[in-house]
């Protein structure tokens, strides 16, 4: 390996032959040179991706391209490059990703992850999710004389309860909520029997259990008969194998004689089934246990055979009632081994207690729960972890008869519907359709007709269980503690901040790459390589606050996906089971990773938004919000920099300045664009009054010099309460903007920044309040009323008088006309402020920055925003036309008004009107010209076509039309477009009128009538 001094010689070589001269300053491309160079003769010590010229550009382009030159500048001085391969924003990946020996590194790469995985189970348990299952079970398992075939003759209520199929229920989330995790807390004071039916291919924790697994092989199940039998079969051998393991029956291995045997029956039972427990396999005892379950139920199944065969032949045929009534015996041999396992519990705790000593009343074995409850209803549960293992759908090879060994073992467990009894299904998975079927669509007949129903899911397990909380009023949070890795980790699933704070610094380090992965459906994130669009939608989401529409079975694809495998969080099924309400939570270590992995130059932001428009069942916002929102996300990236091998920032800091930010989102302007694009930086303010408006001489660039923006991703709120500078400063803690509302008053979003310092209190906190408009109405004129709706006393963000400047920005998407201006507005209303105030119209490249080289991308993307026009869209103008008429007076199209009105072809109401004022503009003007001829025209209504065209007598009146509406001339020939474009500005009329005939009185009065009634 080259010494430091010999790759120093390499480097020199290489500049000076590209003409760098020793000891001068360079210039920035010089550096940009030199650095690439540097990375390149590292002898692998930093990161080649910084070799690659755009990606050093980011650096020498980025917030730290100040200090980043004068150090590349002193060590070309020095003729040495030691300081700046030791620069940490440089280092290449630890050896967790990068080892040279593959196999070795997978090895030592497991060994740490199974480390932190198993350390982050067995800390702590925090939150109630644990009671909250708890509390799911007992709603839902009542005594229902209803249920009992041999009673439904002799008992009768007025409103029975609901009849359930089986007491069976399903905990279903994404991964890293806590499902596992709550199931194993519940297990500490109620008698649990977990399994877990893994796949061997899939990791996880806890392990899967390998003679389960087998037993359950769906590959070699291939009869219904055969499916039920073994699972009969297997809950029987598991009731006695328990009973034998509570009698003493199976001798304990020897790694368990330490364990406290004076524990009750549920925790010592825990105890024994995870003593032993690795990231691989499961203990001595829980292997030995499952091996004589399995091996008894095999002797099993065929005795379950020859009943169904004695009886029917085949299950599922019209005499399953049959069936039922055999099977729900008590002589029954699955009922009577578990009535047998019952009676053991019950003598287990008996026989505790020390000869001599009288059994304690109140006996705390978990929080809030004493050993009087063990006996509680349900008395034994059976957790079955990854479930979805055994859903997939057969055909019998008997009967033809559609089945699933998931099904068969619900059907199983439905025998056990009057005792004590409870099973748990936990998933990942989004389908919980093949888990809890809606009636019509259950393979069993009972559901399928009405006369059976399934316990609702389990799917409140929360977030922030681990979050370390703040005092928010306290003015001792700082900007700097809330975005650093040891808070923002703590935000969202448990599964984040548990293995922060368990793993070692390599896990630290690698947290965000790991919070990718997961993103990304369990693949590693590889820059190099292209994601899917599901993933895209994945990690935008996670970001702006992407709602699905999904309302029926067939439409869940996608969003059923999205929790599956992508972290989508499920808050509501619906309970006939047909739907669900999924959200995309505040996870700011989530968005950081959604961050990283859109550095990557092969996702395309605006694309993939257009994408996920178009392919998915999305909300698309009502007038833009989420354009709007993604040019914000875009620059805040900008702003921040790129992120390094590990998804961080390479300066280190997730915050920006607020210049910053404004500078990434806006361009410079061009020389001939003075009037219509300023330089949002060099802007003043303006200071709202009651009493009036006044210039406020300071740039803003000189104002919020300091101010500082932290956010990686927006939340929508559901209520106008929260548009509060108390719950923004709150948000902000978390790395969060707002969008607001949907029908929210006078704005749409919320982006809070800090004013001055790091610290994060009332008095130092500022807000850009926007609103978007996607209607080509709102053109390059600003619209004051908009501006006068966006007072933050009058919205409720402020409560007080506020010192702290705010900004605020009105963006015209659809205007054609692009521009970036400064608004002078009236007087405040309530108590005065300062504001800087701007009008962005269109999505110009040259005004908007992160718009790039690809503005028909975004014009493509404005188009689809207007999610209601799609809703119109058909095979021809006819069908459009009849579609339109199916909701009347909707929109502005003919269609919505041509059946019911007699209108002009080409002409709305509003249309017709705006027209009439067009051409009473125009008369007058050819009145104060002296050009009259056009005034003679017998309909100058029904000859709109030929002044929009300019074949009129009087071609000085239409260019009089033209300067009064500029829009008219860009909106030939297209009629129907051009009537709509109404004159917006009173001021442009007025001013034309005036000089044409200065002194004319009939201008003052145009000014005070006809132009008022605009």
């Amino acid at each position: 390996m080259l010494s430091e001094s010999e790759l120093d010689v390499m480097v020199n070589l290489l500049a000076e032959t590209v003409g760098m001269v020793p000891g001068e300053e360079l210039s920035w491309a010089e550096c940009l040179i030199l650095l690439t160079s540097i990375v390149e003769h590292s002898a692998g010590k930093l990161d080649p991706g910084y070799a690659s010229t755009r990606t050093a550009l980011m650096l020498i382009k980025g917030e730290l391209k100040e200090e980043l030159i004068k150090q590349l500048n002193d060590a070309w001085k020095a003729r040495s490059y030691q300081s700046i391969r030791n620069l940490e924003m440089l280092q290449r990946r630890p050896p967790l990703l990068e080892a040279g020996n593959r196999a070795e590194q997978d090895d030592w790469s497991y060994g740490v992850q199974a480390e932190a995985t198993k350390r982050s189970w067995e800390r702590e348990y925090v939150g109630e999710a644990a009671d909250a299952l708890w509390d799911h079970i007992q709603d839902h398992v009542k005594e229902r004389p209803g249920d009992d075939p041999n009673a439904r003759q002799t008992q009768s209520r007025p409103t029975p309860p609901p009849q359930y199929y089986a007491q069976c229920a399903a905990i279903i989330q994404s991964s890293g909520t806590g499902k596992s995790r709550a199931v194993d807390e519940m297990s500490k004071s109620r008698f649990v029997i977990p399994i877990n039916l893994r796949d061997e291919t899939a990791t996880g924790y806890p392990p899967r259990d390998a003679s389960v697994c087998s037993y359950f092989a769906v590959g070699a199940i291939t009869t219904q008969k055969e499916a039920f039998s073994r699972a009969c079969a297997f809950l029987q051998a598991l009731f006695e194998t328990t009973k034998d393991v509570l009698s003493g029956d199976i001798t304990s291995p020897q790694d368990l004689a330490k364990l406290d045997k004076a524990q009750p029956a549920p925790a010592q039972f825990r105890s024994y089934m995870e003593a032993g427990m690795s990231h691989k396999a499961h203990g001595e005892f829980r292997r030995k246990f499952y091996e004589v379950v399995c091996s008894r139920a095999f002797q099993l199944i065929s005795d379950y055979k020859i009943q169904l065969d004695t009886l029917m032949g085949h299950i599922g045929a019209p005499s399953e009632n049959g069936i039922e009534r055999k099977f729900m015996r008590d002589d029954f041999p699955l009922k009577t081994a578990f009535q047998s396992l019952c009676k053991a519990l019950e003598d287990f705790k008996a026989s505790r207690p020390p000869a001599g000593e009288p059994p304690k009343k109140k006996t705390k074995t978990a929080k809030g729960v004493s050993e009087a409850d063990h006996l509680e209803s349900p008395f034994v549960i059976i957790s079955f972890d990854e479930i979805h293992a055994l859903m997939q759908v057969k055909t019998s090879a008997d009967s033809k008869v559609f089945f699933s060994v998931f099904g068969e073992l619900q059907r199983a467990l439905r025998h056990l519907l009057h005792l004590s009894f409870f099973a748990l299904f936990l998933t990942t998975t989004g389908k919980f359709n093949a888990i809890m079927p809606p009636p019509g669509r259950d393979l069993s007949s009972r559901i399928q007709h009405g006369g059976r129903r399934l316990i609702p899911p389990f799917v409140d397990l929360g977030l922030d269980q681990v979050a370390k909380k703040v005092s928010i009023y306290t003015g001792s949070v700082t900007l700097s503690s809330v975005s650093s890795s040891d808070q923002l980790c703590t935000y969202g699933r448990p599964l984040w901040g548990t293995r922060y704070e368990a793993g070692k610094r390599e896990i630290k380090d690698n947290i965000v790459s790991f919070a990718a992965s997961k993103l990304l459906g369990g693949q590693d994130y590889k820059p190099e390589e292209e994601v899917d669009l599901s993933s895209k939608l994945a990690c935008l989401a996670t970001r702006l606050p992407i709602e699905f529409l999904s309302t029926s079975y067939a439409s869940h694809a996608e969003e059923m996906k999205q929790v599956e495998g992508h972290l989508r969080l499920v808050l509501r099924v619906d309970e006939n089971m047909e739907s669900m309400v999924t959200v995309s939570p505040s996870e700011p270590v989530l968005s950081e990773a959604a961050y990283w992995i859109m550095q990557n130059p092969r996702f395309n932001l605006p694309g993939a938004l257009t994408e996920i428009l178009r392919g998915f069942s999305v909300h698309k916002g009502d007038r833009g919000e989420l354009l709007v929102m993604l040019l914000f996300t875009m620059a805040r990236d900008a702003a921040v920099g790129p992120a390094n091998s590990l998804g961080r920032p390479i300066g280190g800091d997730r915050t920006c300045l607020l210049t910053g930010l404004l500078r990434s989102l806006f361009c410079l302007p061009m020389p001939s664009k003075e009037n219509d694009h300023i330089d949002v930086l060099k802007s003043p303010g303006r200071n709202l009054t009651p009493t009036g408006a006044f210039q406020y001489n300071k740039l803003l660039e000189t104002v919020f010099a300091n101010s500082v923006v932290y956010f990686n991703h927006f939340v929508k709120v559901h209520q106008y309460k929260l548009v509060h500078i108390n719950y923004l400063m709150c948000m902000m803690v978390r790395g969060a903007a707002m969008l607001c509302v949907t029908d929210q008053p006078g704005i749409d979003g919320i982006l809070p920044f800090l004013l001055d310092g790091d610290t994060i209190k009332p008095s130092n906190i500022g807000v850009v309040l926007w609103q978007v408009k996607n209607d080509s109405s709102f053109k390059d004129d600003p619209d004051l009323d908009l501006f006068d709706a966006m007072d933050p006393y009058r919205i409720g963000i402020f409560t007080s008088e506020t010192k702290v400047p705010i900004i605020r920005i009105v963006f015209a998407l659809a205007s054609k006309k692009p521009c970036l201006k400064t608004v002078k507005c009236a007087g405040a209303k309530k108590l005065p402020f300062v504001t800087y105030d701007f009008w962005v119209a269109g999505l110009d490249k040259n005004i908007l920055a992160p718009t790039g080289e690809e503005p028909n991308i975004w014009d493509v993307l404005l188009q689809g925003s207007h999610g209601w026009k799609d809703v119109y869209e058909a095979g021809s103008t006819r069908a459009k036309a009849l579609r339109q008429s199916g909701n009347p007076a909707a929109a502005d199209g003919k269609g919505h008004w041509i059946q019911w009105l007699e209108v002009e072809e080409g002409l709305s109401p509003r249309n017709r009107d705006a027209l009439r004022q067009i051409i009473d503009i125009c008369k007058t003007a050819v009145q104060l010209t002296g050009f009259a001829e056009w005034l003679h025209a017998p309909d100058p209504l029904s000859s709109h076509t030929s002044l929009l065209t300019g074949t009129c007598k009087s071609e000085r009146a239409f260019d009089v039309c033209l300067a009064v509406v500029p829009d008219l001339a860009a909106a030939v020939p297209s009629t129907n477009q051009s009537v709509m474009v109404i004159l917006r500005s009173r001021t442009s009329v007025l001013s034309y009128l005036r000089s044409i005939r200065p002194s004319c009185d009939l201008c003052c009065c145009y000014s005070t009538s006809t132009l008022s009634s605009f």
